[in-house]
C-alpha cells in the first residue's frame, strides 16, 4: 500500500520554458523529484509509469484539457490535479511561486483514497 512519504514525484507541463524551469526548482527545492512533460499523453504516461510515487500534476493552462483532468482525477484521485491560468505577462508566469508551494504541500499531506 502506498503512503504519502512514498510520494515524493510531480510532474510538470507548461509550454513555457521559463514556467516550466521556476516550477521545477521550486518542486526540488521542496523535496520533490520532478518530471517534465510536454503534453497530456506525456502525463499519462508518466502517471502510469509512476504509479504511487506522484503527489501533484501542475499543467500550464491549455496544455492539459478537462477530458484529461477528469480521467485523471478518476484513475488517480490521490493526485492533485492543478492547472495554473494563462500567463498574465511577459516577464512572469500566470501562478504565483507561493501558491504552487502551498499546492504541493497539500498534496504531500493529501489524505489517500
Amino acid at each position: 500500500m502506498t503512503s504519502n512519504a512514498d510520494r515524493t514525484a510531480c510532474i510538470v507541463c507548461f509550454e513555457d520554458g521559463e514556467e516550466t524551469d521556476l516550477a521545477v526548482i521550486l518542486l526540488e527545492e521542496s523535496g520533490y523529484r520532478v518530471i517534465c512533460c510536454d503534453d497530456a499523453d506525456g502525463v499519462l504516461s508518466a502517471l502510469s509509469a509512476e504509479s504511487g510515487a506522484v503527489a501533484m500534476v501542475v499543467a500550464g493552462h491549455g496544455m492539459i484539457g478537462a477530458e484529461d483532468v477528469r480521467r485523471m482525477r478518476e484513475r488517480w484521485p490521490e493526485v492533485e490535479v492543478v492547472v495554473a491560468p494563462r500567463r498574465s505577462g511577459a516577464v512572469k508566469p500566470g501562478w504565483r511561486p507561493l501558491d504552487l508551494l502551498i499546492a504541493a504541500e497539500a498534496a504531500r499531506s493529501r489524505p489517500l483514497p
